[in-house]
């Protein structure tokens, strides 16, 4: 899936009366891709499953929004290794940091690779 966007519209979190759906169009509960419910299992309540059809609907966004931060975050890292070559008597004040910028991006890393089906969730 590299490079394909997960939909092509913006999704919405739609109360439709009973529980929440994930749909297309914030007035339309026949455009729907998922639906949450009550989980007593899980402790939640409508509240509960609000919160997560919001999450599920800007999923797609946070995926956008995380992989252009991965960007980032590998860029700056490479920035400060190159400064680090170049000003050997101050390196030390960036100690510990292009380590720390390398656990953050194999986070990135594999998040985006579950959102893309390219790593098991856990969840089959």
């Amino acid at each position: 899936m590299s490079g394909e966007k997960h939909t092509p519209v913006k999704l919405h979190a739609v109360f439709n009366g009973h529980y929440w759906d994930v749909a297309v169009s914030p007035e339309d509960f026949s455009q729907c891709v998922g639906s949450c419910h009550r989980n007593s299992v899980l402790g939640y309540g409508l509240d509960g499953a609000e919160r997560y059809a919001r999450l599920f609907a800007a999923a797609p966004d946070l995926l956008e929004a995380l992989t252009e931060a991965r960007l980032t975050l590998s860029l700056t890292r490479t920035n400060i290794m190159v400064e680090m070559k170049k000003s050997e008597g101050t390196a030390y004040r960036w100690e510990g940091v292009p380590e720390a910028l390398q656990a953050r991006i194999v986070q990135c890393d594999d998040a985006i690779a579950r959102a893309r089906g390219e790593q098991d969730g856990g969840g089959e």
